[in-house]
């Protein structure tokens, strides 16, 4: 394992902490979110984070300096799709943002100010699975205590 990514992970008990926490006080909403690894890796290919060799299909990682992604979260407006099925409707969209003067600015349509050319769609990405309908249930964060 890479040493500095380890500097960026937290105590488990932290975790829970803030799990339960959050589990506790909404108690009708998704407790996490799933994310296909292929979806990152399509969502850093668009920001340039990530390049593909065309005859190898080889991943190179570029220069990850001033790169983000941003989690915005959201809820279905139809209250009929808010069941424990569809994760009580809750979602979590994710989109690339680029260093800008000093703020991560949205890659997104409609966004000015930051290079679009390489964006497919509309840079917002809804390709998570929420929880409770895609869950670990072993998991100590599933039901924190």
């Amino acid at each position: 394992m890479d040493s500095n990514l380890s500097t960026l992970t937290i105590p488990v008990k932290q975790a829970k902490d803030w799990a339960k926490e959050w589990q506790t006080a909404n108690t009708n909403c998704a407790k996490a979110f799933l994310i296909p690894a292929s979806d990152l890796i399509a969502m850093l290919t668009e920001m340039g984070v990530v390049t593909k060799d065309a005859k190898t299909g080889t991943l190179t990682v570029g220069s990850t300096v001033d790169q983000g992604i941003r989690a915005y979260v959201g809820i279905n407006p139809d209250n009929k799709k808010r069941g424990m099925a569809e994760g009580y409707g809750n979602g979590l969209f994710l989109v690339g943002t680029q260093d800008v003067k000093g703020v991560h600015k949205d890659i997104v349509e409609g966004n000015t100010g930051v290079d679009l050319s390489k964006m497919v769609g509309t840079g917002v990405y809804d390709f998570i699975r929420p929880c409770p309908s895609n869950c670990d249930i072993t998991s100590p964060l599933y039901d924190p205590k």
